[in-house]
């Protein structure tokens, strides 16, 4: 009786955002636009130089950038020391000198800084800086990411942790997620094909994929809690990394239910296009993920479309309008009761990450602040069809049946 009253109150939710004029929905959906770029590079590469550097070298580490950031979303651009006293890079140098000029630090959109080991003694620099630049674009999972995110509703990373128990129940919840939006996705707003799919990054692979878990805020170190994270359209993170029992199937449906939601319901869209991961978008990916849109996102005017979304639906956020702000937090533990909220988490970033630059966490329905330590939420504005769909796939809670042991 519990299944159906809740399968009964989830159909009820989903006829609110279907009922209200097909016909005026956005062509777009928040996965959709997630393959548009329209901000530009999202990684800034810095190879520092001095007055003192050979020009043959810098030379070097520009070709060596033109072959390796290929389809990449990472630009080089070559900072003079001895002239930028005061840019972020300096600094992080500074806290961690280089052997020798030149040296790379990439920055993200977010602040976050990585010092790339760019030279190697005795060893040709346009050797080296290939190989080097190469993995910041490339690495096993993330590659696999970028592939389902190409042609699947969204990828929900997990990284396991060293505790067995606690890996398996995270693994539990994702998975039931999943099972419920796929057997839902016939009433999104916008059809897609193939339902959210696991990624799983392994405890003992974590030091390989240094880069992957740099972007996300977090470090190489395997945790005894496992961490999970939702990747979208062009590999865009949306949402919070989410440690232990944070991980539940609550918490992962209030995200996928903003991936799936028409981007035109009243949803500040603008929060909603997260922070890229490093990444390689080559022809191949970039022709499947096409194939599955039924658009073209490198197109000029879907791109014009995109932008004017974005901007209408930041500019026209009014309560007066019928837009309602709704603050949405993460629940700590995996069973709460539909229409409780839980702390809001704590934002994992790096160390380095300057106080003056916006953290990338997001709550499902609110931007986490740049203070990283207190993890304050944002309030966003939704209409009531958004905030329907996204109760719709919080039902889950009450639909999955309690598991024995």
């Amino acid at each position: 009786m519990r299944a159906v009253a809740a399968r009964s109150a989830i159909l009820l939710c989903l006829c609110a955002v279907l009922a209200p004029g097909r016909a005026a929905a956005c062509r777009y959906n928040v996965r959709d636009i997630g393959f548009v770029d329209i901000e530009g590079a999202a990684y800034t590469l810095y190879g520092c130089v001095s007055r003192d550097t050979p020009e043959n070298a810098i030379v070097q580490l520009r070709e060596a950038a033109g072959a390796a950031l290929l389809d990449s979303n990472i630009r080089l651009e070559i900072l003079d020391l001895d002239q930028a006293t005061e840019h972020p890079a300096r600094t992080h140098l500074a806290e961690n000198p280089p052997a020798s000029l030149p040296a790379a630090v990439l920055l993200s959109p977010d602040g976050q800084a990585l010092s790339v080991e760019i030279a190697m003694p005795a060893e040709p620099l346009r050797t080296t800086a290939a190989a080097a630049l190469d993995a910041l674009v490339s690495s096993s999972k993330r590659d696999e990411i970028v592939r389902v995110t190409a042609e699947s509703f969204a990828a929900v990373l997990l990284i396991e942790g060293t505790d067995p128990a606690q890996t398996r129940r995270a693994r539990e919840e994702i998975e039931d997620v999943i099972a419920f939006v796929q057997a839902g996705m016939r009433d999104l707003p916008k059809a897609i094909a193939r339902p959210p799919a696991l990624v799983v990054l392994e405890a003992s692979a974590c030091a390989a994929e240094g880069v992957l878990l740099w972007s996300l805020g977090l470090d190489a170190t395997p945790a005894a809690a496992p961490r999970a994270a939702v990747i979208y359209g062009k590999a865009r993170w949306i949402g919070p990394v989410m440690v232990g029992e944070e991980i539940s199937s609550r918490n992962l449906g209030r995200i996928l239910s903003i991936v799936g939601a028409d981007c035109e319901c009243g949803l500040d869209v603008s929060w909603t296009r997260g922070t890229q991961l490093p990444l390689r978008w080559s022809d191949e990916v970039h022709q499947r993920a096409v194939q599955s849109l039924g658009f073209d996102p490198e197109s000029p005017m879907v791109k014009f479309e995109i932008a004017r979304i974005v901007r209408r639906s930041t500019a026209t956020l009014d309560p007066a309008m019928g837009y309602e702000e709704v603050e949405v937090q993460l629940d700590a533990a995996p069973e709460i009761a539909a229409g409780a909220a839980g702390p809001a988490p704590e934002r994992h970033a790096a160390a380095s990450v300057p106080d003056s630059v916006p953290a990338p966490a997001l709550d499902a329905a609110a931007r986490v602040e740049p203070k990283a330590a207190e993890g304050t939420v944002k309030k966003v504005g939704f209409a009531l069809a958004g905030l329907a769909l996204a109760i719709a796939i919080a039902g889950l809670a009450l639909a999955r049946r309690p598991r024995g042991g």
